[in-house]
């Protein structure tokens, strides 16, 4: 069960220059990240690039500017190697879209529906601002029970209600 309160600790001796606490921090998180990333690779890059190589080189760039993280909330270390993910992967589609050339109307109908889906991120990801327990439930599936433990609230209904809360106005923020 992933602990975020482990992670604050490993952060903190990381940022005090232990080493171990460094590569115990890149150890702990590795599997959660790992199991999150598998199938978020789109199709385009998936034959091209390794689920795992891209967590490792998440990993390797989180951990360099872990000096400069700031966690507000438990979870949000999690939530900063997810962008962090996000963006390795926007890069490599960037990277791929210029080496290709395609046909005319195949290249339009790509930017047409890249052009869609960053649109939907980008609401998406202003909408989870302050909102890390959908991250830790969404995109980590964590229980109400894990989710509790980790933003130490009273109960596993707690974690519910407050889940639902930050769903709603997420729904809201996006019109849905």
């Amino acid at each position: 069960m992933f602990d975020p309160s482990k992670t604050a600790i490993l952060i903190e001796q990381s940022k005090q220059g232990d080493k171990r606490a460094n590569e115990q921090l890149a150890e702990y998180v590795y599997p959660t990240l790992l199991s999150w990333a598998h199938g978020r690779i789109p199709r385009t890059l998936d034959s091209l690039i390794d689920t795992s190589d891209v967590v490792q080189e998440t990993l390797v760039k989180g951990m360099h500017k872990l000096n400069d993280f700031q966690s507000l909330r438990p979870g949000a270390f999690l939530a900063y190697l997810r962008r962090i993910f996000i963006n390795n992967i926007n890069q490599k589609l960037r990277s791929e879209k210029a080496k290709q050339s395609l046909e005319e109307d195949h290249l339009h109908q790509s930017k047409l529906i890249l052009k869609d889906d960053i649109e939907e991120l980008v609401i998406y990801e202003a909408a989870l601002l302050e909102q890390d327990i959908i991250i830790l439930r969404v995109e980590f599936g964590m229980s109400f029970n894990e989710i509790a433990l980790a933003l130490e609230k009273n109960s596993e209904d707690a974690a519910r209600m407050q889940f639902n809360r930050a769903l709603a106005k997420l729904l809201k923020f996006i019109k849905l």
